[in-house]
């Protein structure tokens, strides 16, 4: 795990690794449809394209403004989200990443915001079917970020008292679905270590073409580690000169290395003339780690 470190202390000095920002955007192409994974039911994909233009103001007033690939999606912030989306897709090329857990090492750090944008921008694509999952039952934030309903959600869903129909709510922002939390009776633990949410995977599988999962810190208490055989890849979340080192390499360890795809480093000063952006003082970044 000791690159991830290297990274990060590289990010603290230099700015950010190297972003592309292009401000006049290339005619949109609609990506070919991957060759099928064994055991994934393949879907017929719609034609469509790259969807860059903001959803209606009234609807947006909902929306917390730190979900900017909805409020600015021509925004340089959006471009480094779709940089993110970019980088994932490449390392897709055979199509066996489709549910991304996104998580960090401590609250605070911003992987909630990172989640919904992330979800966000991957639901541009108008050929995708994305689902956001608010799996952090301890502290839930994806409704209020979003500005929709919190109920009922997943751990409606996890106990029997509701089905992935009633649960699963479509949204204006383009192609994307969210279950929230819900409501939360008993260890949440417990809930993400079930058969019934391994279940409720299989089934999100079959319907959407990425799932991301906004799930608790991996510290103090990590649910991570019930969701790892269950998801295909893992995002850290880090924020800057807040992160304390010994905490990014504990939670670096805790992932299964195999599934670590990579690490953005939230809320960085420090730019780089060209590369780096801010956002009421905010950077954001993203590091690949294969």
């Amino acid at each position: 795990m000791s690159k991830i470190l290297k990274a990060l202390e590289k990010a603290g000095k230099e700015g950010t690794l190297e972003v592309a920002v292009d401000r006049s955007p290339a005619d949109p192409v609609a990506p070919a449809d991957p060759a099928p994974v064994p055991g994934r039911p393949r879907r017929r994909r719609k034609a469509g394209a790259v969807v860059t233009q903001a959803p209606d103001p009234e609807i947006l007033r909902r929306v917390d403004p730190h979900v900017v690939v909805l409020h600015k999606p021509m925004s340089v912030i959006s471009e480094q989200y779709r940089g993110m989306r970019s980088r994932i897709e490449r390392a897709n090329a055979d199509g066996r990443i489709q549910t991304l857990v996104i998580t960090s090492a401590f609250k605070g750090e911003g992987k909630s915001v990172t989640a919904t944008n992330l979800a966000s921008v991957f639901a541009q694509d108008a050929t995708k079917a994305v689902l956001l999952v608010d799996a952090d039952l301890r502290r839930p934030r994806i409704h209020k970020l979003l500005g929709i309903e919190g109920t009922p959600g997943l751990g409606d869903l996890l106990r029997g008292r509701a089905t992935l129909g009633e649960v699963l709510q479509t949204t204006p922002f383009y192609g994307l679905s969210v279950v929230t939390a819900g409501t939360v009776e008993g260890h949440p633990a417990e809930l993400l270590a079930s058969p019934e949410f391994d279940d409720f995977i299989a089934q999100a599988r079959s319907q959407f073409d990425y799932i991301v999962v906004d799930t608790p810190p991996l510290h103090p208490i990590s649910d991570v580690n019930f969701l790892a055989d269950a998801v295909d890849g893992i995002v850290l979340v880090v924020r800057a000169h807040k992160t304390h080192r010994g905490l990014v390499r504990q939670a670096a360890e805790t992932i299964p290395r195999e599934k670590l795809l990579g690490t953005v480093l939230n809320r960085a000063e420090s730019l780089r003339s060209g590369y780096g952006y801010g956002y009421g003082g905010a950077g954001y970044y993203y590091y690949k780690y294969y």
